[in-house]
This record gives C-alpha cells, sequence and structure tokens, in this order.
C-alpha cells in the first residue's frame, strides 16, 4: 500500500464499516470501483491495524467486533532551499497520526 489513492480507499472502507453501510461485499466492491478481491485486500489491512471486521449476512453489512478508530494524517511541509541566492520551496511528505507512510 503506497499511494495517496490507496489510504483514501482504505479510510473510505473504514467509514463504510464504521457506519455499517448495507451491501454484499460485491456491491461495496462496486461502489468504491475496486474488484471484490481488492475489498478484502484493503479489509486484511485494516485487520493487520487491529481491527476485527465481521460481515454480518442478516443485516448485511460489514461491522467492526472491537472498538476500531482509523485516522489518516498526511502532513506537507515546505522546506526553503536556496540555490544561486534564489529560493526554491521542495515539498516533503510526513508521516503522522497512527499510519506511517
Amino acid at each position: 500500500m503506497n499511494t495517496l489513492s490507496e489510504l483514501e480507499n482504505l479510510e473510505k472502507i473504514h467509514h463504510i464499516i464504521k457506519i455499517r453501510k448495507r451491501g454484499t461485499p460485491g456491491e461495496l466492491a462496486n461502489r468504491l470501483n475496486i474488484s471484490r478481491s481488492c475489498l478484502y485486500r484493503y479489509i486484511s489491512k485494516l485487520e493487520e491495524f487491529g481491527a476485527e471486521v465481521v460481515y454480518s449476512r442478516t443485516g448485511g453489512f460489514f461491522y467492526y467486533k472491537n472498538n476500531f478508530e482509523f485516522r489518516l494524517v498526511v502532513e506537507i511541509n515546505a522546506m526553503l532551499k536556496t540555490f544561486g541566492g534564489k529560493n526554491f520551496f521542495r515539498p516533503f511528505i510526513l508521516d503522522g497520526g497512527i499510519l506511517h507512510l
């Protein structure tokens, strides 16, 4: 997992699980424009972070069995660099919060 869009998908899936949005795994994957197997890879990643994810067949939704929170924080700092008397900004992406990039 290495791109910002993948991290955004992970955050969307967390939100779907948190609010217990109804839908089969296939429907949720279609809603996110990803494959069903990709959805399960994202869920596995959440489980690596400590989430206990369960699918309720009777309710038709994913939910957390434990009190799991996921927060993505991305901070971008511009560092001033001087080259030949001119100032240039060089962006650096720094990690923060729970998830390390």
